[in-house]
């Protein structure tokens, strides 16, 4: 779930694994839908970028023999894709860094990235030795840092 304060709105994701299918929706505050989409596989993590105006997705594929994620950067309001980052594994989070235009990604592949927003272009990747999975991620908001923060899981 986001909140995409200057609009008013929240985003909302939902579904089903064993399908592999979601939806994504942005709501106003009444509770009324403005926009919705069905994607094509299970959305695992959801973060707004209120610079971009955009939404940022992860999703997963979770057949075993082919295991799969992707990171979608939308527009909030057509829900139209700007922007398709291919990862290893499902994605198990997604953060936004303000500061520096970036998005961050954890995947069950055990890789943490960080993506320029404006080209999509890897700028960084840390493979995890753990037997753990990057499980959360934050980024400062609104100050530019060399620090982010994960919880493994």
């Amino acid at each position: 779930v986001g909140f995409a304060p200057e609009i008013p709105a929240v985003i909302s994701a939902d579904g089903s694994m064993s399908r592999n299918v979601s939806r994504v929706v942005v709501w106003d505050v009444a509770g009324a839908v403005r926009a919705e989409m069905n994607y094509g596989n299970f959305v695992t993590a959801l973060t707004y970028a209120p610079e971009l105006h955009a939404v940022i997705t992860g999703d997963g594929h979770f057949a075993q023999e082919n295991p799969s994620g992707q990171v979608i950067l939308w527009n909030v309001d057509s829900l139209e894709q700007h922007r398709r980052l291919s990862c290893r594994g499902p994605v198990t989070s997604v953060a936004w860094d303000s500061a520096r235009g970036l998005i961050l990604s954890a995947d069950r592949a055990k890789c943490l990235r960080t993506w320029k927003a404006e080209s999509g272009e890897m700028l960084s990747q840390l493979e995890m030795d753990s037997n753990a999975i990057p499980w959360c991620l934050a980024a400062p908001a609104y100050e530019a840092s060399d620090f982010y923060a994960y919880a493994l899981c």
